[in-house]
């Protein structure tokens, strides 16, 4: 594997990351590890609540009964078990693409991806869920989460509500963690984001886009970006080839 320039785009899932250390904004790896079992996992479970809100919970059974191996079929004995009424209805696998610094937003479509973005300008993030509402919420499920979590610490969450807050106007955002658990329980972590945290993290990301900006076009100039070794370090797929990480 080689390190490759990076393109522009970045998520604020990895925000910590980027500010921990500048090489992860200027390079991505040539190739990437193949998923592992646990990722099926994640991926049927995660498209099954999608189908499920959309379509019913019979149409989201269906889909795993399509697909063969063992991970499919163990991912659907907990679908089973899932309480799909018990879930908000509102619009699935909703992109966004935020210009931090004019705090504009405007929706992706899945044909969109990221190829869409104002490259210095934006940050990509993707909702699970998000409940149209006079306070709007943002959903993300995450498998196997089963202790009690402050949405409020996931740059990820933080950076879909700014988008949500500016596309829609809305003074205040809810955000929501929610476990999926093998008992097939919902286990949901809320917070609702006022206008001070708010500005507070999208004053942080405008810095470290300006950041990222800067240590780009030193790379084009031919400076190589620092390699940190961090406590975020087993998050980033740099590190088979990171000398940070190696020492």
């Amino acid at each position: 594997m080689a390190l490759l320039r990076k393109d522009f785009t970045i998520c604020s899932s990895n925000l910590e990351l980027l500010e921990a250390c500048p090489a992860t904004g200027c390079y991505v790896l040539e190739e990437r590890s193949k998923s592992e079992p646990w990722h099926w996992w994640g991926i049927f479970l995660h498209k099954f609540l999608e189908i499920a809100v959309d379509q019913g919970r019979e149409a989201g059974l269906a889909y795993l009964r399509s697909k063969k191996g063992y991970m499919a079929k163990k991912v659907l004995v907990v679908a089973a078990k899932i309480d799909v009424d018990s879930i908000p209805p509102g619009d699935t696998e909703v992109g966004f693409a935020h210009d931090v610094f004019a705090d504009s937003a405007r929706r992706l479509s899945s044909s969109t991806g990221t190829l869409g973005l104002a490259k210095e300008r934006e940050q990509y993030g993707r909702a699970d869920l998000l409940v149209p509402s006079t306070i709007p919420m943002v959903v993300d499920w995450k498998s196997g989460l089963k202790d009690a979590v402050d949405p409020q610490d996931s740059t990820q969450m933080l950076g879909l509500q700014a988008a949500v807050r500016a596309e829609a106007g809305a003074k205040e955002v809810d955000i929501a963690l929610v476990g999926v658990l093998s008992s097939g329980e919902l286990r949901w972590n809320v917070a609702r984001i006022s206008q001070a945290i708010h500005q507070r993290f999208l004053d942080r990301t405008r810095q470290v886009h300006l950041r990222v900006v800067q240590d780009r076009q030193r790379l084009d100039a031919g400076v190589e970006p620092e390699f940190i070794r961090s406590d975020h370090c087993d998050d980033c797929n740099l590190k088979p080839e990171c000398p940070a990480y190696a020492k």
